[in-house]
């Protein structure tokens, strides 16, 4: 369970990381990906498909919006800040709201995000620990996130994810950046 003393020390976190020296960011937070998803959780065991994209709306701030579809149906849409720690590691912090919708019932709940985009080999591999919490129906679900992407140029890219926790799933794709 994520209580609020807890909520309250990460975003402290995330607000003075904001004051580190601002590095520039070598990331691009305005893209379109889509590919296969395979979900391993109390709702689903099942392989489908899912869309994903994000547009920056500011320096340091991007919306995103994701639809997954195996069994039941799955729709994220929020808003993340992002900020360079260096030229190569950037810190991202969000928030969502979550939809689901299957079986003949809907829920709807919030989502919290946070973690860092890594160029481990700049402008061919990147990866994306990242820590999940969605809140829905008095159900907490945490998650540890690894995803990565390996550049095919300027353009495109292609992206994979493993997630393990309360919702384990499995993600394979290809990134177009605009």
């Amino acid at each position: 369970n994520m209580k609020p003393a807890h909520l309250r020390a990460t975003l402290v976190a995330a607000a003075a990381l904001s004051f580190l020296p601002l590095a520039a960011s070598a990331f691009d937070y305005n893209y379109l990906e889509g590919g296969y998803l395979h979900r391993d959780n109390d709702f689903s065991e099942e392989g489908g498909f899912r869309l994903n994209g994000s547009f920056d709306i500011a320096p340091n701030v991007n919306v995103f919006g994701e639809y997954g579809n195996t069994n039941y149906d799955q729709f994220s849409a929020g808003a993340q800040y992002h900020a360079p720690i260096n030229s190569e590691l950037d810190f991202t912090a969000g928030a969502s709201v979550e939809h689901f919708t299957g079986g003949g019932d809907r829920s709807t709940g919030f989502g919290l995000r946070s973690g860092v985009r890594w160029n481990i080999v700049p402008g061919q591999w990147e990866l994306n620990p990242e820590l999940r919490y969605i809140r829905i129906e008095g159900e907490n679900i945490t998650s540890a996130r690894l995803g990565a992407q390996y550049h095919i140029n300027k353009q495109f890219g292609v992206v994979a994810a493993l997630q393990g926790g309360d919702e384990d799933r499995v993600e394979a794709g290809l990134r177009y950046n605009f």
